[in-house]
């Protein structure tokens, strides 16, 4: 079933790449890959990552189930990773970024605080710092685990 499932995948995404390729007729606001192809070329490693980039990467994938307990980011290894890159240390006093990006950290249920980070912004009408990266996305971990049973 999952050999099914990674062919219908691989297909799916060969067919994306004709659709939306150099040339093609965009069909709707945000449907080319521009995102997709940015993520192939930061693990490629052809291009390089800014600080909140860096940061959201670290923090989000981090916090999947896969990620053993002993791998977890904390607060001071991000402090140190973020140096070692060549960025400035963490900020939490002076850099509302830094601040939301530790909360998170910290936080029990991240995605409830997302949902609430961007309710308070919304109300407030500022520009969420993550509108981008959360406005399609969605769990696939339902599927995937139903694929493996």
């Amino acid at each position: 079933m999952l050999s099914r499932y990674i062919a219908y995948q691989e297909a799916q995404e060969l067919k994306a790449d004709e659709e939306l390729s150099a040339g093609a007729e965009k069909k709707s606001y945000g449907s080319d890959r521009r995102g997709e192809g940015f993520l192939r070329k930061v693990l490629q490693g052809t291009v390089d990552l800014d600080r909140t980039t860096l940061l959201s990467f670290l923090l989000f994938f981090d916090k999947e189930s896969y990620v053993p307990e002993s791998q977890k980011i904390t607060e001071e290894r991000l402090a140190e990773i973020v140096v070692n890159c060549g960025f400035p240390r963490l900020n939490t006093e002076e850099d509302p970024v830094d601040d939301f990006f530790v909360d998170y950290l910290n936080s029990d249920d991240p995605m409830m605080f997302l949902l609430q980070e961007a309710e308070i912004m919304a109300m407030s009408e500022e520009n969420f710092y993550l509108y981008k990266t959360y406005l399609r996305s969605k769990s696939e971990k339902a599927e995937f685990e139903r694929m493996i049973r």
